[in-house]
């Protein structure tokens, strides 16, 4: 599991429902009753999001005409109206909202400007409102839906983390992530944002193919998240990819003030053993067999090779009189390096990963870990099978 923080800005929420309420309620007036009815939207809406249920308190002004054959009539208000959304996203991220005007309160009581009334100014607002019911809260929905549109965001965001993760390429060994559940907490409000926690669930792999079939990712609510962000990654590794990984190991040794030079180096796993055969051009042309039975420690982390050994075959007679040196050397400096620390080899290569921020379509994505580790490896016919560990992943995610 990675865990989340979703942040989404309140203040761009409320200018979106503002620009789009403005867009649909009528600039003309509207005949109620035989009244002439025009309100205007007055201010940003004020909006609260707890659990499945969003408020939105929107301020607006009435202005209303009747007009007669002896008499006009002319008033004025102000008065905010409190529309209840509630709202439920499905496990495939679809998103459902139904909107409708609650209740008003006023900012500033009705004034008769001339003439006199036959209903009440509490029952002219009310017509009122059930006539513009229908356009607030259908505004409101569309909003909502726009703003909080987690189907297009959830695809989006896995379609750019694929994207992003073909870049991630070391020695022919990539990245792949298929998120498989995604779990949220009721999403709640503070004065800049509405947030929710969350984490994912995903499979993960490090391999030179991809091993994982895309299902689907699925929503599921929850009340309160575990506090477990722990993931485990599979991590493949062929034969091939540790023959080039040992042949650049082997060129990059010295020995008598120059590299050794091996153009070919072909490794070959057994269930229990491991057999490296290199052929060498310098400092002697010759080939080396290399046997050993490979163990991983996953107390310690470390990767030892019992029962090691190296067996030089020069090429010609002069290199034979060398060749047990070189040989020697080459089960020594191979022994030097014995056992390996898989743990601090990972983080060499992976700590740059550990912390980073990115962005796109408008989101601003950081994620952290606090470290990688290696909890099992395994030796098979066609390399090396081990599991990752990802401790203390977190996402923290801003729209």
């Amino acid at each position: 599991m990675i865990g989340f923080d979703l942040k989404v800005n309140k203040q761009k929420v409320e200018q979106q429902l503002l620009n789009l309420i403005n867009e649909s309620v009528p600039a003309s007036k509207l005949e109620v009753s035989g009244f002439e009815v025009l309100l205007t939207v007055i201010g940003a809406p004020v909006i609260v999001i707890k659990n499945k249920f969003i408020t939105t308190r929107l301020p607006l002004s009435v202005s209303f005409t009747k007009n007669a054959a002896l008499f006009t009539v002319q008033g004025h208000g102000q008065l905010s109206v409190d529309v209840l959304t509630q709202y439920d996203v499905n496990p495939n991220f679809i998103l459902t909202t139904k909107s409708s005007i609650q209740d008003h309160t006023w900012i500033e009581k009705p004034v008769i400007d001339f003439g006199s009334l036959d209903i009440t100014i509490e029952k002219l607002i009310d017509l009122v409102l059930k006539h513009y019911n229908d356009l607030i809260a259908a505004s409101i929905d569309k909003s909502i839906k726009d703003a909080l549109d987690l189907n297009g965001m959830v695809k989006n965001a896995i379609g750019q983390m694929r994207t992003k993760l073909k870049s991630f390429n070391f020695k022919g060994i990539n990245l792949y992530v298929e998120p498989t559940e995604l779990l949220l907490e009721p999403i709640d409000t503070d004065t800049q944002y509405f947030k929710a926690r969350g984490s994912v669930r995903s499979e993960i792999a490090c391999a030179s193919q991809n091993p994982l079939t895309d299902n689907g990712c699925l929503l599921r609510w929850v009340e309160s998240l575990l506090s477990d962000n722990i993931s485990y990654v599979r991590f493949d590794v062929t034969e091939n990819i540790i023959s080039d990984l040992l042949c650049e190991f082997v060129n990059k040794q010295e020995y008598g003030g120059e590299h050794l030079v091996s153009d070919k180096c072909t490794v070959d796993f057994k269930p229990n053993s491991i057999n490296v055969q290199l052929h060498l051009l310098k400092p002697i042309t010759g080939d080396v067999l290399l046997t050993g039975k490979p163990r991983y420690n996953e107390h310690e982390s470390k990767l030892y090779i019992d029962a090691l050994d190296v067996q030089l075959k020069a090429s010609n007679f002069i290199y034979k009189l060398t060749a047990p040196l070189v040989n020697k050397f080459l089960e020594s400096n191979i022994k030097s390096n014995l056992p390996i620390d898989v743990d601090a080899l990972i983080k060499s290569h992976l700590a740059n990963y550990y912390k980073g921020t990115t962005s796109f379509d408008g989101m601003q994505i950081s994620h952290s870990i606090s470290s990688v580790n290696l909890t099992e490896m395994q030796f098979n016919n066609e390399g090396v099978s081990a599991l990752l560990k990802v401790n203390d992943g977190e996402l923290s995610i801003g729209i």
